[in-house]
């Protein structure tokens, strides 16, 4: 007991170990690495379960057939490398049809018929299921052998060695630690079907474990052959010795007994369900079976050297007595402990992973092929998805995948087996091989039917009966013995184990028999009986393979359904949201366009048929996609008329550029991929001097360079040698050539490049010209140094020259800043005056007519002067007048002046608007990095129509990170690089606010010259984050502290007193009639003189000072300090100006004056407004 639960908890650990190393195949399974070991990883998964199946068995083969056993290895080794076109041509339909199992393979070949499914499915269940009691009995037994050789050698004896006789085959019991690995199993099982990842992990498992399981053969075979023997030739001379004296071989040599081995063990290595799922199932491309060769059979070959010769030599220790998993028994027993404990431990993981692979086999088995078709063509497709989701699916396999492991749990209580049994292996064995004629047959044979597959198959399970069953039946007591000996009906001929008084093995009798009667049945009645109209096309596209015949099928249901219709249908199995990213990445894969509602391209239709295929089987899913096509075509019709308008437009833009291309001068034609010329112009024709009945008596593109090659053009050789060398020049290399024309002279140009859905454009250009001209200058370079001399004086007086040119570009710059001064100045006043009109027009009573228009006239100056803006801003980017100037300030300061900002303009669009306030200081710009910020927050107001905008900072690698997020529309990743060029709109922001898109543009500008990394992270219909990285700043020693009380905002402007000084009395008249509706007493002045004397008039204290910067006799800020001065207060100040150059910044920052920009914008003059009037409030 102690010594099963020293067992139970090692093997915890192990199989930790295995589903760690699962995991972690499946995350990584993308990676370069595991991508290039993934052939190699399949060859050897491949030989697996081969490996395992020696380990165990291959003792009692050599015991019953003696040297004839290796016969077993080397038909698996003849298949892989002799047999390898065979393979890839299964594998290759097997890979185009999406089929998934071994039924799935023969009612797809026989015209999808369910009954075949139904016959072969059963056929399997009822090999497979009592194998996966074999595989339990196995487990249990290499557990009793460890358990009883730790509780025999470490417990309770420590003085005397494991007795051999100790290892008698037990019967079935309940043991912990088998009991864990079968829910291991279940899980792994399990959780395969619940995840997306594929079997991926599992495949890297059972990979790893055929490659520790020969590192233990290697180590085990020298131990046996040279440390317990003296080599191989002591090992075959003892084994001769005791064959004699023990009778062993109870088989007598026959090529024919050899033969039928081979067979066997050959069909079953590629039908067997396991096998099948791993070697075809999992197959990709034809390079992982060339890799499979070059593994698989020096890989089995040596491993099976190994075995054989470790099994004789425990033939030899045990003096030919027979023990199941001998070879465990033998390390025990010659205290080889190290190697008993490997050898448990991969066997008993590879049984696992084998009854892992049966129950995904045969849960796909049943499900595909025999309840899915059931349920699909009883209740229809949509009243199956009604009830059925991909969920279903998944819970249905899952439930079948527990079901079979009860199953097989059950066999192994009550199946009578008790170890090795080679009637029973070779019966199921010869059962599975009733397959093999249709399926060979259906491969090669283009006449082969369904009637002939069940005539066959039918003829050699009667055969397969009588003479296997019978004798088993007769032991048993359910038939009369006599029969064994005088035949059926006292025939003679008629006797189960001498047919017609054949004189054969047992087991090559009845193979041969059976298998006859099969071939035979299924050739009569396949010629006997015509194939239907569904047989016919499949038999096409399986005995074509290699002709790449497409299914008619799919080209009809190309033409009736769009990529939408395809992908939802998909999803009805898999998941809509996996069915999108499916879809999605095939569309990147292939390069196809992934546009919904147009009609798919026919590759979307095959990837449909294989992702049905591989849910819910390729029979089942050929009859899902026709239901729904032949839906879809009903739809089709009511188009019709809109097809023919939309083609008679497209012939009218073909005319119109096919005008176009012929008065290119470069000649142009079009290829398509079978090198035929569907597109050319008349400079194609006059360049390569190609008569017109030449491409009236053929469009082959070869028969055009045909031409001109026997013309002379392309020099002397052969003519198939020139043709084949521009066709790879132009068509598959796509290189750039150059042609010189024989007898013209002309050199002409060659370039071609790819058309997206095959094909290619080449253009042919006449650069005679150019070349002569180069040719020359090249002359004249290589005389270049005899004249250095004389032009040094030409580049003295061309340097002298340049520095006078360069002089001039300086003072053309400074000229061109003052103009843009100048220019801004002249543009922004009238638009200064026009918003402010149009604000203060907007605040009246209108009726709601004349109050549209006003709206309207609003949003198009505001349009006017964002792009005057925006387009004066990129001037002085690109030519340099902004320099970055960086300091060291406080964030949180910039964050509120950005708040008291833009909240007037989230209130009038409801959006909550808030700041994370922060204590940090920063080191940028701060006038250019406040600009991009109100680039940033006007943006996420104007796209966001419900929710909220949000900015604050956070630390990031060591800088500052600046993040405005927004609840707006977002913006698809692949459309974030074009929203930073200049006029550059999405669509779905021009259906919400107006713009030019310039404002990005600026931002990604300022961003390079002041060093600010950007970054925007965002998802459509879920909105956005805008970012700009600054470095940390220092912070002062003393750092500043506001003395302010706390300010409460009004809605309503009080009775401020306010100054306006302005040169223009247009900007004037507008201020008064704007300020006036805001409840505001004005005083409205050209000059800070005529301003003065109507303060002195009025006895008031101005509130506040708004003053133009450029006046006729002085400046505003000149203006500003003046009254201060005279009045001496601080009073508030606002300079408004369309002059953007640093010194107006330096200067207003020095003077504790608002800076604001013309034209100005009366939502932010009031916000400033109302905060001067709020503080009023406070210090009253």
């Amino acid at each position: 007991m102690i010594a099963e639960w020293i067992v139970f908890f090692s093997v915890i650990i192990f199989i930790t170990m295995v589903g760690t190393a699962m995991a972690f195949a499946n995350r990584n399974k993308n990676t370069p690495a595991l991508a290039l070991l993934r052939p190699a990883i399949y060859a050897l998964t491949s030989a697996s379960f081969l490996a395992t199946a020696f380990i165990y068995r291959l003792y009692d083969l050599t015991l019953a057939n003696g040297l004839s056993a290796i016969a077993i290895a080397i038909g698996p080794i003849l298949l892989v490398g002799l047999g390898l076109p065979f393979i890839k041509r299964l594998a290759k339909i097997i890979r185009i049809q999406h089929i998934k199992s071994l039924p799935d393979f023969l009612s797809t070949r026989y015209g999808k018929k369910y009954s075949i499914s139904i016959l072969t499915t059963l056929l399997l269940l009822i090999l497979a299921v009592p194998f996966i009691g074999v595989q339990i009995w196995y487990l249990n037994f290499s557990t009793d052998i460890v358990t009883g050789f730790i509780d025999e050698v470490f417990i309770h004896d420590h003085d005397q060695g494991f007795e051999v006789q100790s290892l008698i085959p037990v019967m079935a019991t309940f043991k912990p630690v088998v009991i864990l690995l079968l829910v291991f199993a279940g899980v792994t099982a399990l959780r395969t079907t619940r995840n997306r990842t594929g079997t991926d992990g599992l495949v890297f498992v059972i990979a790893m474990t055929a490659l520790a399981t020969f590192v233990i053969m290697v180590a085990y075979f020298i131990y046996f052959t040279y440390v317990q023997f003296g080599g191989i030739v002591d090992v075959v001379n003892k084994y001769n010795a005791i064959q004699v004296q023990q009778n062993i071989a109870s088989h007598e040599f026959s090529f024919i007994h050899i033969a039928t081995i081979l067979l066997l063990s050959t069909f079953a290595f590629i039908a067997s369900p396991w096998q099948f799922q791993i070697i075809f199932a999992e197959n990709s491309h034809d390079q992982e079976l060339d890799v499979l060769r070059k593994t698989f059979v020096p890989f089995f070959a040596i491993f099976s050297f190994f075995a054989f010769f470790i099994s004789l030599a425990a033939i030899v220790l045990f003096k030919g007595q027979y023990f199941d998993f001998a070879l465990l028994s033998t390390a025990f027993a010659t205290n080889a402990i190290y190697i008993g404990l490997f050898l448990y431990f991969a066997s008993i993981l590879a049984t696992i992973l084998l009854i892992i692979v049966e129950l995904l086999a045969i849960s796909t088995m049943i499900s595909n092929d025999l309840i899915l078709p059931l349920l699909i063509r009883n209740i229809g497709q949509d009243g199956f998805t009604q009830v059925q989701t991909e969920k279903s699916i998944a819970l249905l396999k899952r439930v079948l995948i527990i079901f079979t492991l009860i199953m097989g749990y059950l066999s192994f209580i009550y199946f009578p087996y008790n170890g090795y049994s080679e009637n029973l292996t070779y019966a199921a064995n010869i059962l599975l091989l009733q397959l093999a004629p249709p399926l060979v047959g259906g491969i090669y044979w283009d006449k082969a039917t369904a009637k002939g597959l069940f005539a066959g198959v039918a003829a050699g399970l009667v055969m397969w009966l009588f003479t296997i069953g019978t004798p088993y039946f007769a032991q048993i007591g359910l038939v009369n013995s006599d029969i064994l000996i005088h035949g059926l009906w006292g025939m003679d001929w008629l006797r189960p184990a001498a047919l017609f008084g054949s004189d054969l093995n047992p087991n090559s009798h009845a193979t041969i028999w059976s298998l006859g009667a099969n071939i035979l049945f299924f050739g009569i009645f396949s010629l006997a009986f015509k194939p239907d109209a569904d047989e016919v096309v499949q038999n096409r596209l399986f005995s074509d393979v290699h002709d790449n015949i497409e299914n008619p099928e799919i080209r009809e249901w190309q033409k009736n359904t769009n990529l939408h219709d395809l992908q939802k249908m998909v999803g009805q199995y898999v998941g809509q949201d996996i069915a999108e990213i499916r879809f999605k990445r095939y569309a990147e894969k292939q390069g196809l366009p992934y546009r919904l509602n147009e009609f798919a391209n026919i590759k979307f239709v095959k990837f449909a048929r294989q992702q049905l295929a591989g849910a819910i089987g390729a029979s089942s899913a050929r009859f899902v996609m026709a239901l729904v096509m032949e839906r879809q075509k009903n739809r089709t019709s009511s188009t019709l008329k809109l097809l023919d308008e939309a083609s008679e437009l497209i012939h009218l833009n073909r005319e119109v550029l096919q005008s176009a291309i012929d008065n290119i001068n470069q000649g142009i034609c079009v290829l398509d991929e079978n090198l035929k010329l569907t597109s050319w112009n008349k400079a194609f024709l006059i360049i390569l001097n190609i008569p017109s009945n030449i491409l009236a008596q053929s469009s082959n593109f070869e028969v055009i360079l045909e031409y001109c090659a026997r013309r002379g053009d392309f020099g002397q050789g052969e003519i198939s040698n020139l043709v084949a060398e521009r066709i790879l020049n132009y068509v598959v290399l796509k290189k750039t050539v150059r042609e010189t024309i024989e007898e013209t002279g002309q050199i002409i140009e060659v370039t071609s490049s790819a058309m997206p859905e095959g094909g290619c454009v080449i253009t042919f250009d006449n650069v005679t010209v150019q070349v002569v001209a180069t040719n020359e200058l090249e002359s004249v370079n290589a005389n270049l140094e005899q004249r250095v001399v004389d032009r040094t004086d030409e580049l003295t007086k061309l340097n002298d020259q340049l520095g006078k040119a360069k002089t001039e570009a300086e003072q053309a710059n400074i000229d061109k800043t003052r103009f843009l001064a100048a220019a801004s100045h002249d543009i922004s006043q009238p638009m200064n005056a026009a918003r402010l009109y149009s604000s203060a027009l907007l605040e009246q009573d209108m009726s709601d007519k004349a109050g549209k228009i006003a709206q309207n006239l609003d949003l198009s100056l505001t349009s006017v002067e964002e792009i005057l803006v925006a387009l004066l801003d990129i001037s002085r980017l690109d030519s340099g007048v902004y320099k970055a100037e960086m300091s060291d300030f406080g964030l949180n300061d910039l964050f509120e002046q950005l708040y008291i900002e833009f909240k007037p303009l989230a209130d009038k669009q409801n959006l909550e608007f808030k700041y994370v306030a922060t204590k940090r200081y920063i080191r940028s710009d701060r006038r250019h990095l406040r600009r991009i910020l109100q680039n940033y927050i006007s943006n996420a107001i104007k796209y966001t129509e419900t929710g909220k905008v949000l900015f604050g900072c956070r630390p990031k690698n060591g800088q500052i990170r600046i993040d405005i997020y927004d609840t707006g529309q977002g913006v698809a990743p692949f459309q974030v690089k074009t929203i930073f060029k200049e006029f550059k709109r999405l669509e779905s922001g021009m259906r919400v606010a107006q713009g030019v898109g310039l404002g990005l543009s600026i931002v990604d500008r300022i961003s390079k010259m002041i060093a600010s990394k950007i970054e925007v992270n965002s998802s459509v219909d879920e909105g956005s984050r805008f970012s700009c990285y600054v470095d940390v700043g220092k912070i002062p020693d003393i750092i500043p502290t506001r003395g302010q009380k706390p300010v409460v905002a009004r809605n309503k402007l009080g009775p401020l007193n306010i100054v306006c000084i302005d040169n223009e009395a247009e900007i004037l008249n507008a201020l008064e009639t704007l300020l006036g509706n805001w409840g505001v007493n004005g005083i409205y002045t050209e000059t800070s003189k005529d301003a003065l004397q109507e303060i002195e008039q009025r006895g008031i204290v101005p509130d506040a000072i708004i003053a133009d910067y450029h006046l006729n006799f002085e400046n505003g800020v000149f203006a500003i300090e003046k009254i201060r001065w005279q009045i001496d207060k601080p009073i508030k100040a606002i300079l408004a100006t369309a002059d953007r150059s640093e010194q107006v910044v330096k200067v207003c920052q020095a003077k504790d004056i608002t800076l604001m920009y013309k034209p100005l914008k009366p939502a932010i003059l009031r916000a400033i407004l109302a905060r001067i009037d709020a503080e009023n409030t406070v210090d009253t």
